[in-house]
Parts: C-alpha cells; structure tokens; sequence
C-alpha cells in the first residue's frame, strides 16, 4: 500500500503473490521506493467511505485467502528426510481395504467438521493429515470417503462414521503366493491397530472409538438408518412441561421449511424429514441442572436442530405456546418462515448413529476405550475445576453490600443463552417472513 506525494492523492494497492520475496537491505524496495511498480488496486481520493470500506473489506479477504495457501503450501514442503521415508513407503505393495471408522471429538475449537477452502482448523483437515502421516491412504481423493453426518462450527460428535479405503496390513504378495482365491481380508485380530494408529497422531479433542470392516460399496451417509441429535442447556427456570409437549408436534413426517436455514447454493424441493421421537430430558448427573433436547431422525435439513431450538426456547420462556411448533410444520397455514434467529451450536451434539447390523456387525477398539475415556476424563477435570473457580467467584459476589444491586442470574443466563428478552416481544406470527423459497434459491 503506497500513498503518491504528488498532488493527485491516489492510494495505490499492490497485490503479493505467493512468489513475493522480502527485499535486501539497502534496495529500493526496502527503502519504500517501489513506485515504478505495477498496481493492483487504484482508489481514487473523491471516494466515498463506503467504496474505501469495501477496498479494505476486499484486502482483508484476499490476505486471509493467501495466508491460508501459504500455510498450505509450507505444510505440503516437507524434509528431505521425511520426502525419502515417502518415496521409500510404496503403497502399491499392500492390499486395500474398505473401512468404517467412529470417532468422537469437542468441536468446541474447531471449524466444524468438513474440510473448507478458507480454514484448515477442521476436524476432517486433522484426521486427512493423520492418515497421510500413518501412510494409511495416499491422498484424499483417491480414498473413497464418505461421512455419516455433517456438522457445523463448534458442533461436537460423540458417535460421527466415516468410511474409507485404506491400507491393510496383508501384503499383495502373500495373497498370490498362497493363491488366496476367496480374496478373504485379515481377522480384525490380525489387521493394523487402526485405533491406536490415528489416536498416536491426532490431537486430544478428537479420538477414533473404533473400526469395523465393511463390504467395498458401503457408504456411511446413506447406509446410515438414523441420527441422534443432543441440544444440551440449563434449567434457567424454563417451562420444561411447554417444551416436552411442543417436541410432540416435531414427530413424524413433516415439512420443515421454516425450521431450518436454507442454502442458496443448493436447490432443495423436498423439506420432508421423519422425525422418529424427540423429547426434554434432565441428565442423570448428580446436583446438575442440566436438561437436553433429544431428537432422532433419518435425515435433517441445514440448521434444522438449532432453528427448532430456538423455538422451544421460547416456549419455555413463555414467550409462545407448545401450539406455535405445529402452527410452523404446517405450510398451508404458514407457508414462509417468521424472522428469529437459530440458536447457538456450542451445545449440539450429533449423540449416536445407527447402521444395519447385517452391515456392520461389530466395532473393534482393542484396548483403546480406557485410553480414550482417561483422556476424556481429563478433559472434564479441566472443565469441572474452571466450574468451581466460577462458581466460587458468584459466591464471594453474593457477600457484597446490599446497596449494591442484587444479581439477577436467571436473566443473565436468559441473555447468553437463550437472547435478550425484549421488553416489547413480538409474537413469531406477528413478524416479518422471510423470502420464498423460490426467490432464496435463485440469490446465488
């Protein structure tokens, strides 16, 4: 970015490529004297702020882009070292099988689940490198991968599936010299530790559970029967009665065009889902206050869990009664969404995925469950011992004067969980809609 000294005022922008060098002491360039230069962006000085703002705005999303192809490509220069080992590991020596693998991970830290141009803090970017690293695949693409079900930034999964081909431990070689016609793969108790493998690797908030071997067509989205979804949240003096029978009207086939978020870059005609049972439930922990929303269906729409969510939220509020959920599943009557917000994603968890038992007949983890359940358990005395310091701190908060205003907790949870509580509300039927779903498919 350069600014003339002459009298024209010009800002003048100049576009790195990925190429760019930092200049030598002593040079021209180093000294700010790159004006013979050819530029990228010219932003004339009788610009309005608004043109100047989206320059920047632009800059901004092109520098974000490069450094994450620079952070990219750093990743993909590799040692001389490591480039030998590559070249010296020959995967065409090795059977191939297809695979299932179930996997837990916080996605608390993450940028959900997919793999994204924009980022590379994707739990699928972490399990990729891990099994690059293993030599368990050669690249992703040629891998055959599928994923059960897809989730957003900061959603977890206690139960997520993949499938995929990758490397077995059964050499090619000892298949032709025992002239092995069945073509029958090694028992389980024979093949590579898949578990143990990709948990030495992959960093703590995501841990394979375990693997199972599949027939080559399998595909963990479609063979996939049915999806799990918790929503967990506190009490807060919620009207948790209004809630369970609002999650009645969810079960079902329904359409649930107004309770999801609709992609602009997909054409979706049907809204149709089937919902099996959802329910408010309180966990079973002891002295918790903790309840969750627990919704089981064979497929659901983008957003779907969080837009329901928002709407219990506000029955439980008493804001709307339970009626207001079958008011919106049925087109007829309301055939465009009502304007609210979704709620948050942090506490959505993809709870359970189930397949046909003829399909997948067992998952092996050898001894990885108590691995697995002493990294968690971990994870939860950090989080418990955070609790108890925030928990002392409300304490020593309640022992100051009564001339000081007393804490109102309940509505200071309201407003960070469930959003601020206007003193006006304004019922969902009484507001704005939103665009037909005609008019959103062709914004693109």
């Amino acid at each position: 970015m350069n600014g003339n000294s002459g009298n024209d005022g010009i800002l003048r922008v100049k576009k790195l490529t990925l190429n760019a060098r930092l200049p030598s002491r002593g040079s021209k360039l180093a000294a700010g004297y790159d004006l013979y230069s050819a530029y990228d962006y010219s932003i004339p000085p009788r610009g309005t702020l608004l043109q100047l703002i989206e320059e920047i705005y632009l800059m901004q999303n092109e520098i974000a882009r490069l450094k994450n192809l620079l952070k990219s490509n750093h990743e993909s220069i590799e040692t001389k070292e490591e480039s030998k080992k590559r070249k010296l590991f020959d995967h065409s020596k090795y059977r191939q099988r297809h695979i299932a693998l179930k996997f837990l991970y916080l996605g608390w830290n993450y940028d959900g689940l997919v793999v994204q141009e924009n980022t590379n803090n994707t739990v699928e970017d972490y399990i990729f490198d891990a099994l690059q690293k293993t030599q368990l695949i050669q690249n992703r693409q040629t891998c055959n991968y599928n994923r059960c079900g897809r989730t957003d930034k900061g959603v977890s999964a206690f139960n997520q599936v993949i499938s995929l081909t990758v490397r077995s431990k059964q050499l090619l070689i000892d298949i032709q010299d025992h002239n092995h016609q069945d073509g029958k793969f090694l028992d389980a108790s024979e093949e590579l530790d898949y578990v143990s493998i990709l948990n030495n690797v992959l960093p703590q908030p995501i841990r394979i559970i375990g693997w199972a071997p599949v027939k080559s067509e399998f595909n963990a989205r479609f063979d996939c029967m049915t999806r799990t979804y918790r929503y967990y949240f506190p009490d807060a003096n919620l009207d948790l009665n209004a809630m369970h029978e609002a999650c009645k009207y969810l079960e079902g086939e329904h359409d649930f065009r107004n309770l999801c978020k609709i992609d602009p870059k997909k054409v979706i005609i049907n809204f149709k889902r089937k919902v099996l049972n959802a329910s408010i439930q309180k966990t079973s922990l002891v002295n918790s206050d903790i309840c969750y929303f627990q919704i089981e269906a064979t497929a659901f729409l983008w957003h779907q869990i969080r837009f329901i969510m928002a709407v219990l939220f506000l029955i439980g509020r008493r804001l709307e009664k339970p009626e207001i959920m079958g008011h919106l599943l049925d087109i007829e009557k309301q055939p465009r969404r009502p304007q609210f917000s979704m709620a948050s994603g942090l506490p959505l968890v993809l709870f359970d995925t189930k397949f046909p038992s003829d399909i997948i007949a067992q998952w092996y983890t050898s001894d990885n469950i108590e691995k697995i359940s002493s990294s968690l358990y971990g994870e939860w005395v950090e989080m418990a011992t955070r609790s108890a310091m925030i928990e002392a701190m409300l304490e020593s908060l309640r022992s100051f004067p009564k001339s000081i205003q007393p804490l109102n907790l309940h509505q200071t949870t309201v407003k960070r969980i469930f959003g601020n509580q206007s003193r006006n509300y304004c019922s969902l039927l009484n507001r704005p809609v939103c665009a037909p779903i005609n008019e959103n498919s062709n914004k693109q």
